[in-house]
C-alpha cells in the first residue's frame, strides 16, 4: 500500500531555456551547461533547505516550507547560473496543497507551478499572488506585477508578479510564450506606487502659472494623494554663489535636480518636481510660507560654486522643518570637480538619516553608486541639460554636442545615452525645427537606445525615450504601450517626474485610443507638477480629442505663456482654428510661421485662408508645401493631408495618408489620432488598414 500524504507545501519548478536547440547546435557546450545547472541546484537546495523531489535532465522540481527561502533559493540560482558557462534558466514559485505517493508529489498546485515557470524568460524568477502575500512586506525583494492570466486545465486565473531584483529580468508580457495566456497587463507596482515620474526640465523655462482648477473634470487618479507614511520634502533651487557668471547657472540647477532624484528613489520620501520648486528661486518668501503652498513637511536649501578654473565645486546644503524653523542638518561638501557626481548620492543619505529614515537594501545599492565615474563628463551632462532647454536647433545642436562630450570621456555613462537619444527626437522633430528624414533620424536614435538598455536594462527613463520614438516618429503605438507598460513596471525612476516625463505616458494612452488611461495619467502629472507646459499639452490634447474646444485654447494658451515658440504657438491657433475663430487663429499660424515654416503651420495656414475666403492665399501656402516636397523635403505628406481632408476630398486625403505612413512621418501616428479634420475618415476601409498598421486599439 502505497503511503499518502497532504500537506501545503511552497513549490518551485526550474527549466533550462531553449535546451534542445543548444544540444543541436553544441552538445559539449550544452552538457558543460547542464553540468552547470545540477551542481547549483543540487548547492543551493541543500543551502536553503529545499527538497529536490525530481531532476529531469534540463528542469527540477523542488519544495519549501517557506515563501522567503524558496526565493532566495531562487535569486541566488539564478545568479550563480549567470556565471560561465551561463545557464538561460526560468524559475516558477507557487504555494498549494500537495500529495506526496512514494517519491513523487502530484496535484493542482504542482501543475499551477509548472504552468507559472513556462511564461517565464531566461534568468526570471515568477511568482504567483498566493506567493506574493506572503513576501509583499519583504523589503529585500522587489516586485513586478505582470498580470491575470489563464491557463490550460486550471478554473481560476492566476495573477503573476516578478521577482525584480538587481540583475534578475523581468519579462515582457510579449515576450511570455508558455502554457497560459495574459487577461489585461498592469501598470501597478507591488513595493513602491507609481505617481511620480520625472517630467521634462523644459519647464525651468518659466515660472509655475496658476492653473484654473475647473478646466478638466476628470475623475480623482487612481493613484490618489500622498500616504501618511510619505515625508514631502520641498528641494528649493541651489543658489547660484558664481552671480557675475551667469554661463555657470547650469550646475547649480542641474545640481538641484539630480538631488531631488536621489531623494525620490527612497520610498518614504515625495520631494516636489524641480519645474514646480523653480518659482521659489531666489525667492524671499519664508520657509514656512514655501512649505505651505509646496504642501511640504520639509524644506532642502543651499549653494553651489564652482572656483579654481572649474576644477572644484562646494555645496552647502540644510534640511529644515519650516513649521518650527529647526534647522535638522547642515553639511558642505567641497570636491574636486571629478567627485562631483557622489554629492548628491551623500545628500540623499544624510537626509534619510537626519529623518530616521531606514533605508531598503535597494534603495542603499542605488545610493551607493554615482551615475558616472568623471566628474567632467557629469559637468557636460549637466550644461546638455541646460542646452536643451530652449528648444531650439541651436540650444539642441548644442546639448548634441555636450553629450557627445560627455560620452567620449565615460562611455558606460548610461544617462547620457538616454538623454542624447531624447534630444535627438526634438532635433528631429519638425516642429522645432528638424528636417531629418525618418531614416537619418533612426540611424542617429538606434545606437544610443540600444546602448542605453545594455548599460542599464532596468531604468524605467529608456524604455520611456522609446515609447516616445514610437508613437511620434515609429508610428508603432502598441509597441509604445508596451514600453510605456514596462517603464512603469519596472519603478526605478524617482517618485518625481524625470526628464522623460509622464507626458509620453499621457500620449501613448491617447495615440492608442486609451482616453481613460491617458485622463488618468494626465490628472496624475496635474497632481504632481502643475507647471508642467506639456502637461498642459496633453491635457489639451485630450480636450480636443472629447470636443471640449475652449477647454484646450485656455491649456494651450497657458503653455504659450510659458513658452511662447512656434510649437505652442500653432496649437493655440489650431484650437482656434477648430473653434471656428479663423480671424483669431490666422494670427497665431503666421506669429509662427515667422519663425519656423514647419509643416502644420503651412498646412493649417492653408485651410484657414479658405475658410477666411483668401483663395490666392489659400492657394500658396498649398503651392509653398508642394514646392518644398518637390525639393526633397520630408514630412510633408502628413500636413498636405490636413488640407485635401479640409476640404473633404477623401480619397486624395487618403492618398497622402497612405504616402505618409510609408514614409514614416514625424508624429504620423499621433496626429492622425487626435486631429478633428481627419474624423470623417475614421469609418473608411483604408483607414481602418492606415490605423491598423499602426497598431491602433479599436
Amino acid at each position: 500500500m502505497h503511503n499518502l500524504d497532504r500537506l501545503i507545501s511552497i513549490i518551485m519548478y526550474a527549466d533550462i531555456v531553449g535546451y534542445s536547440s543548444m544540444m543541436q547546435e553544441d552538445e559539449q557546450q550544452a552538457l558543460l551547461k547542464l553540468n552547470h545547472f545540477e551542481e547549483v541546484i543540487n548547492l543551493q537546495s541543500e543551502k536553503f533547505d529545499g527538497e529536490i523531489i525530481k531532476a529531469y535532465g534540463d528542469g527540477c522540481l523542488m519544495l519549501f516550507s517557506s515563501a522567503v527561502t524558496a526565493i532566495k533559493c531562487a535569486i541566488s540560482i539564478q545568479k550563480n547560473l549567470r556565471k560561465e558557462p551561463n545557464v538561460p534558466l526560468r524559475i516558477g514559485i507557487h504555494v498549494g496543497e500537495i500529495v506526496r505517493k512514494d517519491h513523487d508529489i502530484f496535484g493542482d498546485g504542482v501543475n499551477i507551478a509548472s504552468r507559472i515557470e513556462s511564461m517565464g524568460v531566461a534568468n526570471s524568477v515568477l511568482i504567483s499572488s498566493d506567493i506574493y502575500v506572503q513576501i509583499k512586506n519583504h523589503p529585500e525583494f522587489g516586485t513586478v506585477r505582470i498580470g491575470d492570466f489563464t491557463f490550460t486545465n486550471i478554473e481560476r486565473d492566476i495573477t503573476l508578479y516578478a521577482i525584480s531584483n538587481e540583475d534578475l529580468t523581468v519579462p515582457l508580457s510579449k515576450d511570455m510564450k508558455g502554457k497560459g495566456e495574459i487577461r489585461g497587463s498592469s501598470s501597478v507596482l507591488s513595493n513602491k506606487k507609481i505617481r511620480f515620474l520625472w517630467i521634462p526640465i523644459i519647464l525651468i523655462l518659466g515660472a509655475l502659472i496658476l492653473y484654473n482648477l475647473s478646466d478638466l473634470d476628470f475623475s480623482k487618479s487612481k493613484t490618489g494623494s500622498f500616504e501618511e507614511s510619505e515625508i514631502t520634502i520641498g528641494v528649493l533651487p541651489l543658489l547660484n554663489l558664481n552671480s557675475k557668471d551667469e554661463n555657470l547657472k547650469y550646475f547649480s540647477d542641474g545640481v538641484t535636480q539630480e538631488i531631488i532624484d536621489e531623494l525620490g528613489k527612497i520610498s518614504t520620501f515625495v520631494p516636489t518636481a524641480f519645474s514646480t520648486a523653480y518659482q521659489y528661486k531666489d525667492s524671499k518668501e519664508s520657509f514656512a510660507d514655501i512649505a505651505h503652498t509646496l504642501k511640504v513637511n520639509y524644506i532642502v536649501s543651499g549653494t553651489s560654486r564652482i572656483f579654481d578654473n572649474n576644477d572644484s565645486v562646494k555645496l552647502s546644503i540644510e534640511l529644515f522643518n519650516p513649521y518650527s524653523n529647526e534647522r535638522i542638518w547642515n553639511g558642505s561638501y567641497n570636491e574636486v570637480m571629478k567627485n562631483a557626481p557622489s554629492i548628491q548620492l551623500s545628500i540623499a543619505k544624510q537626509v534619510a538619516a537626519s529623518l530616521n529614515v531606514k533605508l531598503t537594501l535597494d534603495e542603499k545599492n542605488s545610493l551607493e553608486k554615482a551615475n558616472t565615474i568623471d566628474g567632467v563628463a557629469f559637468n557636460y551632462f549637466l550644461k546638455a541639460k541646460a542646452e536643451f532647454l530652449s528648444l531650439t536647433q541651436e540650444g539642441l545642436s548644442a546639448s548634441i554636442e555636450m553629450l557627445h562630450k560627455a560620452i567620449d570621456l565615460d562611455p558606460n555613462y548610461s544617462q547620457a545615452h538616454t538623454l542624447l537619444a531624447w534630444v535627438y527626437m526634438f532635433h528631429s522633430a519638425p516642429w522645432f525645427g528638424g528636417r531629418l528624414s525618418h531614416t537619418e533620424y533612426d540611424h542617429l536614435l538606434t545606437p544610443y537606445i540600444k546602448k542605453a538598455i545594455d548599460l542599464d536594462p532596468r531604468s524605467s527613463d529608456i524604455y520611456l525615450v522609446r515609447a516616445n520614438s514610437n508613437v511620434f516618429a515609429n508610428g508603432l503605438l502598441r509597441d509604445a504601450k508596451e514600453d510605456v507598460e514596462y517603464a512603469l513596471a519596472l519603478n526605478s525612476w524617482p517618485k518625481t517626474p524625470t526628464t522623460y516625463c509622464i507626458c509620453t505616458v499621457v500620449s501613448t494612452y491617447l495615440a492608442v485610443g486609451d482616453l481613460k488611461n491617458a485622463k488618468e495619467y494626465a490628472n496624475l502629472g496635474r497632481e504632481i507638477d502643475p507647471g508642467n507646459v506639456f502637461i498642459w499639452w496633453d491635457r489639451a490634447n485630450i480636450h480636443i480629442v472629447e470636443e471640449e474646444i475652449k477647454k484646450a485654447q485656455a491649456l494651450y494658451e497657458e503653455a504659450l505663456q510659458v513658452l511662447n515658440i512656434p510649437f505652442t504657438q500653432f496649437f493655440v491657433g489650431w484650437s482656434y482654428y477648430h473653434d471656428e475663430q479663423f480671424s483669431k487663429a490666422l494670427q497665431y499660424f503666421e506669429k509662427a510661421y515667422e519663425s519656423n515654416a514647419f509643416n502644420f503651420v503651412v498646412a493649417y495656414l492653408s485651410n484657414t485662408h479658405a475658410m477666411l475666403g483668401n483663395q490666392t492665399e489659400t492657394d500658396r501656402y498649398r503651392i509653398e508645401l508642394e514646392s518644398r516636397m518637390a525639393s526633397g523635403e520630408h514630412h510633408l505628406n502628413l500636413a498636405m493631408a490636413m488640407i485635401t481632408a479640409a476640404q473633404t476630398d477623401i480619397d486624395e486625403t487618403l492618398t497622402w495618408l497612405e504616402k505618409a505612413q510609408e514614409k514614416n512621418e514625424y508624429t504620423f501616428a499621433y496626429m492622425v489620432n487626435i486631429d478633428p479634420v481627419f474624423k470623417p475618415l475614421y469609418e473608411e476601409p483604408r483607414f481602418k488598414e492606415i490605423r491598423r498598421k499602426m497598431q491602433y486599439y479599436e
